[in-house]
């Protein structure tokens, strides 16, 4: 909601304009937009009704109103089946998502690299290798640094998906040399 609205911001203010002046008007331009799963607005799901725009007032026409029953068996009606269709959405994409999921399996005695996490662009993005000593769950093994560093946390327990198996880079010097030089 706080990124649509920050969208919605920087497109209607002008430079002589305060975001302040421009609030109330771009959070009610949001609560009376139409979901695409649901094709409901935020508005009519709290409401039960879609608010009188004064650019879409259509003079000398006569709509028939609800009474307050039939406009509360709507609204229920409605939050009833905009759950259901973002459920619906919501399983779709899980479902789409763990077709491509593979989870790692390993066994003790696996050499692997350990995820660091979030660093800069140009830094490793993994760190080891890592030898697996035990496996105390189907996610958790213990994996302790080849070879120890005094200093460092040299065995510790991690989530088996922070681990990529480790392949030895057997590269020969002589050869490279022989690539690059000529």
């Amino acid at each position: 909601m706080v990124g649509t609205l920050k969208q919605v911001l920087r497109k209607v203010i002008r430079n002589s304009e305060s975001w302040k002046k421009v609030l109330p008007k771009a959070t009610f331009g949001i609560s009376v937009t139409k979901h695409r799963l649901s094709n409901q607005s935020p508005f009519y799901l709290m409401h039960g009704y879609d608010p009188k725009v004064p650019g879409e007032l259509n003079f000398g026409t006569i709509g028939e109103e609800m009474d307050a029953a039939q406009r509360l068996h709507e609204m229920v009606k409605g939050r009833r089946d905009t759950k259901n269709s973002l459920e619906k959405s919501h399983e779709e994409t899980t479902s789409r998502c763990n077709e491509r999921r593979q989870t790692p399996h390993f066994q003790c005695g696996d050499l692997v690299l350990l995820e660091i996490g979030a660093r800069s662009t140009l830094d490793a993005k993994y760190e080891g290798p890592f030898k697996i000593t035990a496996l105390t769950g189907a996610n958790m093994p213990v994996i302790s640094r080849i070879p120890h560093i005094p200093g460092k946390l040299n065995e510790k327990t991690v989530n088996i998906e922070q681990l990529r198996r480790y392949k030895e880079c057997v590269l020969d010097t002589g050869e490279l040399i022989s690539t690059t030089c000529a």
